[in-house]
């Protein structure tokens, strides 16, 4: 059992996703998003799939 007590900012984190599933975000709150999870080493990035369609699709 994990003792809660001596997990730091970054072990929690590490097990939390980071979502942005809007479909009306921009590509800078989707760049934010990212940018944080990297900062703060959350374990992944969730985003709605039209934000991984090449520009002009």
């Amino acid at each position: 059992m994990i003792d809660i007590s001596k997990l730091t900012e970054k072990d929690l984190c590490f097990m939390f996703d980071h979502t942005n599933l809007k479909a009306f975000a921009t590509t800078a709150d989707i760049t934010k998003l990212c940018e944080e999870a990297k900062e703060y080493g959350f374990r992944m990035v969730a985003i709605n799939p039209l934000h991984t369609l090449p520009a002009g699709s």
